[in-house]
């Protein structure tokens, strides 16, 4: 992504931790696991036999347990009552389409909500099991890889896993720095080429979203050492995060003194 953002426009529903999540989600075969810490899980659970009502929910997190149950794993940065009803109704056509017994979880990178359950009627309510990364200490978990690194430990795929989800953790720095330090950390990390894509990956959407400083962008791209191929299938996605980042910091700040007006990035991460 050489040039400014021109197109000021955003794709529906486009938000850089859904991108994440997702890329986790199909990379990743332990992610699941890594949320939910069971340990039965045994695969993806295949749509094609069910009806297609159920097949246009398009629920790309749904596993099989080993009791043959299944669990739906759904991302949030917020949470509201129109989201919880409409995961309560994933969970009940899952349920309708499958006959088998769903457990939902909702895996939450915003805030730790006040509003948890949500009720149809006195006797129907939808309680998900919670996965907040606010409830995680950033510092704890950076400690331990940065333990391994120093004496030659492994680092395995639960570690890259705290590092891609590490920004949204409970944090004792700015979010721009601890971007700057996992990639920095990223440079030093002997692990496989899938593990390796998709950390990179997931930090340069932290950064595109996050990061305004240009010298701290010039170092995580240096310590990402990305090629000119992976910089160009990757250029959309960099221009929607930037976009999405520039907005987020004008609701913000519009939220504190009344401004409304948006200032789009003029500077590519790249």
């Amino acid at each position: 992504m050489y040039g400014e953002i021109v197109d000021n426009s955003l794709p529906d529903k486009w938000d850089a931790e859904d991108k994440i999540f997702n890329l986790c989600m199909v990379e990743i075969d332990e992610f699941p696991q890594y949320l939910t810490r069971l340990e039965d899980i045994e695969g993806i659970f295949h749509q094609r036999f069910l009806s297609k009502s159920y097949r246009d929910l398009n629920l790309d997190s749904v596993r099989e347990r080993s009791n043959q149950s299944l669990i739906n794993i759904e991302h949030h940065s917020s949470i509201n009552r129109y989201l919880l009803s409409r995961d309560f109704e994933y969970q009940t056509s899952l349920h309708a389409g499958s006959k088998k017994e769903v457990q939902s979880y909702i895996f939450n990178t915003g805030p730790i909500p006040s509003l948890k359950i949500e009720y149809v009627n006195p006797i129907s309510f939808f309680s998900p099991i919670w996965i907040n990364t606010k409830e995680m200490t950033a510092s704890i978990c950076l400690n331990n890889i940065k333990y391994k690194l120093l004496n030659n430990e492994v680092i395995n795929v639960y570690d890259v896993l705290d590092l891609i989800w590490m920004p949204k953790f409970r944090l004792d720095i700015s979010i721009e720095e601890m971007i700057v330090e996992i990639a920095g950390i990223y440079r030093e990390l002997i692990i496989d080429k899938k593990l390796s894509y998709v950390l990179r990956r997931s930090l340069i959407l932290w950064a595109g979203k996050f990061v305004v400083d240009s010298e701290k962008l010039d170092k995580i791209k240096g310590d990402l050492k990305m090629s000119a191929m992976e910089i160009n299938s990757l250029e959309e996605d960099i221009k929607s995060a930037r976009i999405a980042g520039a907005l987020m910091r004008s609701e913000e700040k519009g939220k504190k003194e009344g401004i409304k007006e948006v200032s789009l990035p003029k500077r590519s991460l790249f």
